[in-house]
């Protein structure tokens, strides 16, 4: 059996103006449905008597012609529907970039409070240092070398630490700063 509905895509935009008549003549003697895509204006307006306008995503349908579909797109109908869209996408491009204020806050937060917790870890971390030294140098200490011994390992240790200590606020700095 043959086929009731015809889907054309810009059917015109290699027609020389009398193929386009004579084409234009057949489809309006077709039983069935067009659906028709076009930019020719001139072509839609004899065949269209439905127009479906998409415009940002959104399939929005006009029962009219095509004439009619213009003369209210030029009163300014379709002219408010673009606004309240543009207003639309404006408000998302604000909530967008509220949510993206709040993610990098967030990110922010949780580097401060990192930062903190290294900064205690260094000032224990300098405190100790400066206990062992102060055991280092204590003269009652001298004859007890096992003790110096195990002291300056520890001393050494706590050192290598505090280094990594810093290393690591480097780190969080940078990334604070970025």
């Amino acid at each position: 059996s043959s086929g009731n509905c015809l889907l054309m895509d810009e059917p015109t935009s290699h027609l020389d103006l009398p193929a386009v008549e004579e084409l234009e003549s057949l489809l309006e003697s077709f039983p069935g449905t067009l659906v028709i895509v076009s930019h020719d204006r001139y072509f839609l307006k004899g065949l269209a008597n439905r127009v479906f306008e998409l415009n940002n995503g959104h399939l929005k349908v006009n029962d009219c012609s095509f004439e009619q579909y213009l003369a209210s797109y030029n009163h300014g109908d379709l002219k408010n529907t673009l606004q309240n869209e543009i207003k639309i996408k404006e408000k998302r491009r604000r909530q967008e970039e509220h949510r993206h204020q709040q993610v990098e806050q967030k990110r922010l937060r949780k580097i401060k409070k990192n930062l903190e917790m290294i900064e205690e870890e260094i000032t224990s971390k300098e405190k100790f240092i400066a206990h062992i030294e102060n055991k280092l140098s204590d003269p009652n200490r001298y004859g007890d070398h096992k003790q110096l011994a195990d002291l300056g390992i520890e001393l050494k240790e706590a050192r290598e630490e505090l280094a990594d200590l810093l290393r690591a606020w480097e780190e969080v700095i940078n990334r604070l700063e970025q």
